[in-house]
């Protein structure tokens, strides 16, 4: 009820059909997951993606999730009140992480039917989506923890976007291009200051909290290690390449390479606090 009214100043005083629809735990992910589904039909029938692969496609759709994950943790959570680590949920909480739980949902499907159609599943994807809802499901049955999941997320997208892009520009051979260049300056960037910094700091934050939920300070703990890792093996190779010339991203973009990672895919996200995906990381 403290939440309800707490968010009031956000989602107005009386909450809206659609609000409740998409605060509720169920219904919230269903339509979130109905609405990614259709956005990725949509970029399936667009000419300017014709010939593209299976990957290509979801990373667009995850640069669409990246932005309105981002915009919606700062509108219906960050302004609503001071984040509460362990807290009451809010109704602008409970949307933001349907939003993304329905993301998770419709990843987790399409790779496994992708999986399913080229006869080879890349497990690790489907393992990091399972944990995101795992990780969501822990904040809707508690009803705790919406602050440190909605800043998580947001820390998550923050080098998100930038990481895809780098798939794209592979895929269409821009890689050593002027862009790609820039674009891997930037991603470098926000992974500093994601992983090593920002992570940490809301993991150490999350643990110290007796009113976060275990799965959540587990994997705080769990995926920055993991994070971190894959952090310093990308910047040894961006430091080298920035030395000798144009960083190389290894082997080709294949069809067969899908779903986008959320944490980054800490996107990974269960509510990882980083941003980087291992399976983007472990192209280059």
């Amino acid at each position: 009820m403290a939440g309800t009214q707490a968010a009031a100043s956000c989602l107005g005083p009386n909450l809206g059909i659609t609000a409740q629809w998409m605060a509720a735990p169920i219904s919230g992910v269903c339509v979130s997951a109905t609405i990614w589904s259709l956005l990725f039909g949509i970029v399936q029938v667009l000419p300017i993606f014709k010939g593209r692969t299976f990957g290509y496609k979801t990373r667009v759709v995850a640069i669409f999730h990246a932005f309105t994950t981002m915009t919606l943790a700062y509108r219906l959570s960050f302004m609503c009140r001071p984040l509460e680590i362990g807290g009451i949920n809010t109704p602008g909480q409970d949307i933001v992480v349907n939003v993304a739980g329905g993301f998770f949902l419709y990843d987790l499907i399409s790779w496994i039917i992708y999986g399913y159609v080229i006869a080879k599943y890349d497990w690790m994807q489907l393992f990091h989506h399972a944990s995101c809802l795992v990780g969501s499901w822990a904040c809707w049955s508690s009803g705790r923890s919406g602050a440190d999941v909605t800043f998580a997320l947001f820390v998550a997208e923050l080098a998100n976007p930038f990481m895809y892009l780098r798939y794209l520009l592979r895929e269409v051979g821009w890689k050593d291009t002027t862009l790609a260049r820039t674009n891997q300056a930037i991603f470098a960037l926000a992974m500093t200051l994601t992983i090593p910094i920002l992570a940490p700091i809301l993991a150490c934050v999350i643990l110290m909290e007796p009113k976060s939920h275990p799965l959540h300070q587990a994997a705080a703990v769990g995926l920055v290690v993991v994070n971190m890792m894959w952090f310093f093996k990308f910047m040894t190779k961006y430091w080298a390449a920035a030395r000798t010339g144009p960083l190389k991203t290894g082997r080709k973009a294949s069809p067969r390479k899908g779903s986008a990672a959320l944490g980054g895919e800490i996107g990974g996200l269960i509510m990882s606090p980083s941003g980087a995906g291992t399976s983007e990381l472990k192209e280059d």
